[in-house]
């Protein structure tokens, strides 16, 4: 994993950006790139923040939580499906399943989820993503 500015990515890997507002499932999810998936990833905190990073940069998924306090889930899709081309996929991660507008994603994990659960989620929305030979637990 690398977290990463548009000039310091790594050439044919891919770039996912994870916006999540919980510092402890931002955490759990950086541990879960770094230890098994190859690709470049931005993480951050707030819906406006990721807004601002998609301008300036490619990304060919794009995982957000729903419920933020400055930018709700719903709010960032319909911002990103304005500008993003037709390769970005959106993933929403959620505890609250109603809250999710599902026509704007293309993906929805629902909270707590596994890792394996989120590696089967990444794996059908990112063509080339690769996990690192060490077995993902649960």
């Amino acid at each position: 994993m690398s977290r990463h500015s548009p000039a310091t990515t790594e050439a044919n890997l891919p770039n996912i950006l994870i916006i999540e507002d919980n510092a402890a499932i931002r955490k759990m999810l950086a541990l879960f790139f770094e230890k098994y998936c190859s690709c470049n990833v931005t993480i951050v905190a707030s819906g406006h923040e990721a807004a601002e990073i998609f301008h300036a940069d490619t990304f060919n998924v794009v995982i957000t939580d729903i419920a933020m306090p400055d930018m709700d889930g719903n709010e960032l899709a319909r911002h990103i499906l304005k500008v993003r081309n037709d390769l970005t996929k959106i993933l929403a991660i959620t505890g609250t399943p109603g809250a999710v507008d599902r026509t704007l994603f293309d993906g929805i994990l629902y909270k707590p989820f596994s890792f394996s659960k989120l590696k089967n989620a990444l794996t059908e929305l990112c063509n080339g993503i690769q996990f690192k030979s060490r077995g993902i637990p649960f």
